[in-house]
């Protein structure tokens, strides 16, 4: 992820990859600050961007932060990213508001639910009989 980030700094992929390796590495802070470099030129960055930000700030204990980011992931992009808005409570660990989410993110044929079962944001849905429908 450093190279590609060497050879574009603005790689949208590359960022959010980077900042989920640091994520998962428990590094929030260093998450974070990988995370506000995404810019906010197009839906789709703003929409990783919250959703990425809402998850480092809950790590790093900031929860008005992580919610203020939640809230505005699903005001503005609830139609078209709600696997990311479970992978936030899924990362909480409040499976219940995750499985709601996943529910709609099928109903909605969001692409993410494809590899729900790799995604080790997903982590602490492992094991709940609910995943077994997923």
């Amino acid at each position: 992820m450093r190279r590609a980030l060497a050879i574009d700094p603005t790689d949208l992929y590359a960022l959010i990859n980077l900042g989920q390796l640091e994520l998962l590495d428990g590094r929030p802070a260093e998450a974070l600050a990988v995370y506000q470099k995404i810019g906010a030129d197009d839906e789709v960055s703003v929409a990783f961007r919250c959703t990425v930000v809402a998850m480092a700030e809950h790590s790093l204990g900031h929860a008005q932060a992580s919610q203020q980011a939640l809230n505005e992931l699903i005001a503005k992009d609830a139609a078209l990213v709600a696997c990311q808005i479970a992978e936030v409570y899924a990362w909480r660990a409040r499976s219940k508001k995750a499985f709601e989410w996943l529910e709609r993110a099928y109903r909605q044929r969001d692409a993410g639910v494809v590899s729900m079962k790799a995604d080790p944001l997903f982590k602490s849905l492992r094991g709940d009989p609910r995943s077994m429908r997923c």
